[in-house]
């Protein structure tokens, strides 16, 4: 399978990801990275970014912490994000 290298501009951080894996899972195995991340599945709203260029595929998200409009601006969850091509996101962390 072919992997996309994903990019995360405010950490300084260039992994790469299958597209059959979402974005966080694939940056914990890639790094030791020190995020704080929360229940991985959606609900928890740690793991915020805002992607800035590339095309994904998203799982279900609690809209708590993802709205529609958010969604739109290209703001998602790495827990829930898979990529179908390259990324650059940067990481926001939970909404406050």
């Amino acid at each position: 399978m072919e992997k996309n290298k994903i990019t995360i501009v405010n950490k300084n951080i260039t992994y790469t990801c299958r597209e059959n894996q979402n974005l966080l899972e694939s940056l914990e195995a890639n790094h030791n990275a020190n995020f704080m991340v929360g229940c991985r599945q959606g609900g928890c709203g740690y793991c915020r970014i805002k992607v800035l260029s590339g095309t994904y595929t998203v799982g279900l998200m609690s809209r708590e912490h993802i709205s529609k409009a958010d969604f739109d601006s290209g703001i998602t969850l790495a827990c829930r994000t898979f990529p179908t091509s390259d990324i650059t996101y940067e990481f926001l962390g939970l909404k406050k």
